[in-house]
């Protein structure tokens, strides 16, 4: 009940900069939220925003306000797969620029959690950074094979027929 005075409250302040899309989504966050904090069973706890609440999003014009509610106010730290995934944000967030930057904060954070260069290896491929990738297996001499392995060119034509056939 305290989520839906507060939200209306909010929404009367912010009449002029948010549309109703926005406030409607921010008020689906903050009761996922709140459900997230207070929910004593982790396996009672819905694990992400439902498609219905992700749809406000989708719709509304204020995205990036809506993404420093979801992410930025947060902190870097914050930043994960798992977290965009929750909030659905890969689906109603359109500023490309600021996914691939979200993207390379999720690949830094992963490796530094393992200094494993596997852990940001997905992330690093999708943003064709294989120079930065190449560097990080070049540090350990357990990943020295797939070091020489990326240093190859593979825009050469014995390279292009050779995965075509596979």
């Amino acid at each position: 009940m305290s989520v839906l005075i507060e939200t209306m409250v909010n929404n009367k302040a912010n009449k002029r900069s948010l549309d109703e899309f926005a406030s409607i989504f921010i008020y689906y966050l903050k009761i996922f939220k709140l459900g997230q904090s207070h929910i004593g069973n982790k396996a009672n706890r819905q694990k992400c925003l439902m498609t219905k609440d992700i749809i406000w999003a989708l719709h509304s014009q204020q995205k990036d306000t809506l993404i420093q509610e979801c992410i930025e106010k947060e902190g870097e730290d914050f930043l994960s797969w798992e977290n965009l995934r929750k909030y659905g944000v890969i689906i109603w967030y359109d500023n490309m620029e600021k996914i691939t930057g979200y993207i390379e904060t999720i690949a830094r954070n992963e490796y530094r959690k393992t200094r494993d260069p596997y852990s940001a290896t997905l992330w690093y491929v999708l943003l064709n950074k294989k120079n930065v990738l190449l560097t990080l297996c070049g540090r350990d001499e357990k990943f020295k094979a797939v070091a020489e392995f990326l240093k190859r060119n593979f825009n050469e034509e014995a390279y292009l027929y050779f995965f075509l056939e596979i």
